[in-house]
């Protein structure tokens, strides 16, 4: 791990953590903006719904996409409820649980997709404005396996939480 030149074992950790907290902030609010100048009637959280729902054939339900959006799930429903009363989701059965259903995106929602993307093209046009293409390839490597490396810690808390739920029941 690289060190500061001023000693700070801490000094690479705090300023990469940084650098992707206040990228991905600039990211969404810049996103954000430009997709409302697009006409859309969607806030950013609807979007982001959306954009979850479109990578799962056959939708997610509620608590999933919870999970996926770092959201508690009261505030969700409200969102789609809002979502789905305007026509931008819908809810449906689970066909392997009867008490489930599922969030899937609608035609109306999948019509929104292309403004969101093209509200993403511009955004990222200007992030990596002037970037080569060889740093934005490796950047994406370093980054996929930080992600890989990351997620094998929520496997491992699943099990620590499943000790320790065990030990308790002891």
């Amino acid at each position: 791990m690289p060190k500061a030149e001023n000693g700070d074992d801490f000094e690479f950790e705090r300023r990469f953590a940084w650098l992707m907290h206040d990228v991905q902030r600039l990211i969404r609010r810049n996103w954000a903006r430009t997709f409302k100048a697009s006409g859309s009637d969607l806030s950013e959280p609807q979007a982001r719904i959306l954009a979850n729902l479109e990578r799962q054939d056959g939708g997610l339900t509620q608590t999933q996409l919870a999970n996926e959006l770092e959201m508690e799930k009261a505030p969700l429903g409200r969102l789609l409820d809002r979502m789905e009363e305007s026509g931008y989701v819908t809810r449906q059965q689970d066909p392997e649980d009867r008490r489930a259903r599922r969030v899937v995106i609608s035609d109306l929602g999948m019509g929104a997709l292309p403004d969101m993307r093209d509200a993403a093209r511009t955004v990222f046009a200007v992030a990596l404005k002037d970037v080569p293409d060889k740093k934005i390839d490796t950047m994406l490597d370093v980054l996929a396996s930080i992600k890989t490396n990351l997620s094998s810690l929520d496997l491992d808390e699943t099990d620590v939480d499943r000790k320790q739920r065990s030990k308790a029941a002891e």
